[in-house]
């Protein structure tokens, strides 16, 4: 303990910065941390709305407007395409796969960027 305590004292006299940094956190001139509050983060501050059972979204989204789908859409999933159908849609996200890749990718939306302008705006509207 004693050689650690000397060579930390020897690297305290020979750093100025740390020297100026010490003095300074000692004698309060630089502040700590921020507060953590956990799953709250500050940059989502006054949009989430959950505080309390009666506790209501701070902001609502509507549903897109539109036409149902009227052509089938392939969507490229890593080893496969699912082709999906109009009216498929809301089963969609509840199918499961042998492959837990193909379902991640069609959870994460991966297939979105694969599409480019190919995706119709009714389908838009259907997800």
């Amino acid at each position: 303990m004693m050689h650690s305590l000397i060579r930390k004292s020897r690297q305290l006299a020979a750093d100025p910065v740390l020297r100026r940094w010490l003095i300074g956190k000692a004698l309060g001139k630089f502040p700590g941390e921020p507060d953590f509050t956990a799953h709250r983060p500050p940059y989502l501050e006054g949009a989430l709305p959950l505080k309390g059972e009666a506790a209501k979204p701070s902001v609502v989204f509507g549903a897109l407007e539109g036409p149902p789908p009227a052509s089938p859409i392939r969507l490229p999933l890593p080893g496969r395409t699912l082709e999906l159908k109009p009216g498929d849609e809301k089963s969609l996200f509840a199918k499961s796969f042998k492959d837990t890749e193909v379902l991640l990718s069609l959870h994460r939306f991966a297939w979105l960027p694969l599409l480019e302008d190919a995706i119709d705006t009714p389908w838009d509207a259907a997800w």
